[in-house]
């Protein structure tokens, strides 16, 4: 059954019948070497198909709505709510690496696209009535309602513009578990959506005069149309013509679900990260002028600290770090900048590892 479920996983519920249909002529080919007696090769075959077709529908199969919102208990939202914070930190670790790959040309955006057509997604196409500015404030977190709720569970929009922000993506494995199901993830979303205009309510009533006219029209209040599907690899394609305009958050934000060994890299360039060990890699948040006294002196630092490759930065002694940086800032912000330049590399070094 393990078999299946990968199998599932790669292939739309379409090409499952075609799958069985060789399971079932290996079973047969097997048990023809043990047992001859053809009927009751014939009566295991018919009974291995149709119990494994049960099992593969009720895999597919949408949870209805209301079953899937009853389980949806406060202690699951508790649940689901802390795998999206560790999701959320790891996408973010993976994400300034492979923006960092991608801006030092060692992979192309191109072939990014093409190794991200590999996988599964769930798409959100959403659209809500204006919201009017009076009642802005009042908004949870001060965010609206789609964006609160998408952006939390790891969604990205297609688009690098405004418009495009009804569209939103996300790989069916950045979700938890429990929302890998689309029926599971719609009532979860709708449960989010009456939580978020709850609190809305909640927050406009501190405001008696504002809250009568909220409540004048209720058509004006908490509303939400969506298109929620998933789709499977063999029925996707993503590309663009003449120039692409991805959201920047788009690919590096997927990128983290990619398999690393099947993506084309510029191995030369690759080459080059690696064998010139630059410190770039793991300063961009110092401060320019800092940044930049650290390039002009590299070379007698990695000298000094005996670095050869890049990986080597993620087995340095703090102490050491702090010694080499102290010549040339004081004791406060050398110690300040070992922290980031070590918890960058102990990030950074062993997503790129998995390009080499």
């Amino acid at each position: 059954m393990k078999i299946l479920n990968v199998i599932k996983e790669k292939l739309p519920y379409d090409y499952s019948l075609i799958v069985l249909t060789f399971l079932t002529a290996a079973i047969i080919i097997i048990l023809t070497a043990f047992y001859p007696n053809p009927y009751l090769i014939a009566i295991i075959s018919v009974c291995v198909l149709i119990l494994t077709m049960m099992k593969e529908y009720r895999d597919q199969k949408k949870d209805d709505i209301e079953e899937a919102l009853s389980k949806l208990s406060n202690k699951k939202m508790d649940e689901i709510h802390s795998q999206i914070t560790i999701n959320e930190i790891e996408s973010k670790k993976r994400e300034k690496v492979i923006m960092k790959l991608m801006k030092k040309g060692v992979i192309n955006e191109d072939d990014m696209i093409a190794a991200l057509s590999q996988e599964a997604y769930f798409i959100f196409y959403h659209f809500n009535r204006a919201f009017d500015n009076k009642y802005v404030k009042y908004l949870p977190e001060n965010r609206k309602l789609a964006a609160r709720i998408l952006e939390k569970l790891g969604f990205v929009p297609v688009g690098a513009f405004s418009g495009s922000y009804f569209f939103h993506i996300i790989n069916s494995r950045a979700l938890p578990t429990d929302l890998q199901n689309i029926g599971m993830l719609e009532a979860y979303i709708k449960k989010e959506a009456v939580n978020h205009w709850t609190e809305l309510d909640s927050n406009i009533k501190t405001n008696p005069s504002l809250y009568e006219k909220y409540t004048e029209n209720d058509k004006t209040r908490g509303n939400l149309v969506y298109f929620l599907g998933k789709i499977f690899p063999s029925n996707l394609s993503m590309g663009y013509l003449n120039f692409s305009s991805f959201d920047t958050r788009f690919l590096p934000h997927l990128s983290k679900f990619l398999n690393s060994e099947k993506i084309e890299i510029n191995v030369k360039k690759f080459n080059d990260l690696i064998s010139l060990a630059s410190l770039d890699f793991f300063i961009d948040s110092i401060e320019r002028k800092d940044r930049a006294k650290i390039l002009e002196n590299e070379t007698e630092m990695r000298a000094e600290l005996g670095i050869k490759k890049i990986y080597d930065y993620a087995n340095l002694s703090k102490e050491d770090l702090i010694r080499v940086l102290s010549k040339y800032f004081t004791n406060e912000k050398s110690i300040k900048f070992s922290d980031i330049i070590l918890q960058s590399a102990n990030d950074s070094c062993p997503i790129i590892q998995e390009f080499a």
